[in-house]
């Protein structure tokens, strides 16, 4: 399964599902736009590939790369 941090610099998605144990966690996700559905771009990634820089419709946002490993995509 693909994954955010599959993603190369530029690349367009769009989100599958969010795969976190955390309730409280996907709902601060879900309020900063990461909703299935939406469609995601890689900006830029750090060095050692995190953070990850990305952009969701007008929302621009650093992700861990442990974290995008749980987001998967389309």
């Amino acid at each position: 399964m693909r994954t955010l941090a599959d993603l190369a610099v530029g690349e367009v998605a769009v989100i599958k599902d969010l795969h976190f144990n955390d309730e409280v966690w996907i709902k601060r996700l879900h309020g900063l736009g990461l909703r299935k559905g939406k469609e995601i771009k890689i900006v830029r990634k750090g060095l050692t590939g995190s953070p990850i820089h990305v952009i969701i419709h007008t929302t621009e946002l650093a992700i861990r790369q442990k974290d995008a490993e749980n987001i998967h995509i389309f």
